[in-house]
């Protein structure tokens, strides 16, 4: 078991000392009361390789925000389980992000325990992995933003069980796009023949994921006249 003091980044914010098992990020299970009792979403992800449980739609919408963050490589729901005096406390995310260990808390206008809070931040410094609340209403105001990501997420993440190799047809799309600027969705995924066109699409929607295309995803949805640009 890891023990390590905490130290108070103020004299006038109280810690508690923390203990947990492991530092290494592991989903922690969800136990069936809080599944059945809560706002759970659960979600294939593509930076987190098995299959995530979000606790509330904040969660959810933010998790969906960090598969498309250009700046984060992984992340792990529900990480770890620390004992902070006599409560047992599960952070809501671990994020490697820009190379930098993250540990993510949402909440909502109550805000977190202040004890919690503190004991959480200091004992977390002490691993050089910063740890900090974010407001559901900051996730929230992306909301439109990350409903539009999450049809071009499903139909990726259902092409990686299956593993469907693109390769060659994401680098002949993305050289078209780079030819003739002002490209089209529809100029290269035709209404028509899109049944037949599955490599296509799953094509185009990790060349807009991994960002090497991009187009306007945060005020409207991926749609047949939406302009593609190389990056």
């Amino acid at each position: 078991m890891i023990r390590r003091p905490s130290r108070a980044a103020s004299p006038l914010e109280p810690v508690a000392r923390v203990t947990t098992d492991s530092l290494v990020p592991c989903q922690q299970h969800t136990s069936l009361r809080l599944m059945t009792r809560a706002d759970v979403y659960l979600r294939h992800c593509l930076k987190y390789p098995e299959r995530g449980v979000f606790h509330s739609y904040p969660e959810y919408l933010h998790g969906i925000l960090l598969d498309v963050d250009p700046d984060v490589t992984s992340f792990v729901p529900q990480p770890y389980t620390l004992k902070i005096a006599r409560t047992s406390y599960t952070p809501d995310v671990y994020v490697v992000r820009a190379g930098q260990q993250e540990v993510i808390e949402l909440k909502g206008q109550r805000g977190l325990d202040p004890v919690i809070e503190a004991s959480a931040r200091a004992f977390f410094a002490n691993y050089a992995i910063h740890f900090s609340v974010v407001a559901n209403n900051t996730v929230l105001a992306r909301e439109q933003e990350a409903l539009n990501w999450l049809p071009l997420l499903q139909v990726i993440a259902c092409a990686d069980q299956t593993g469907l190799d693109t390769q060659s047809m994401t680098s002949a799309l993305l050289e078209r796009c780079r030819r003739f600027p002002g490209t089209t969705v529809e100029e290269l995924l035709s209404p028509a023949r899109r049944p037949t066109q599955y490599v296509e699409e799953v094509a185009l929607y990790r060349l807009l994921v991994t960002h090497q295309l991009s187009a306007d995803l945060v005020s409207a949805p991926l749609n047949y006249s939406s302009v593609l640009t190389a990056c």
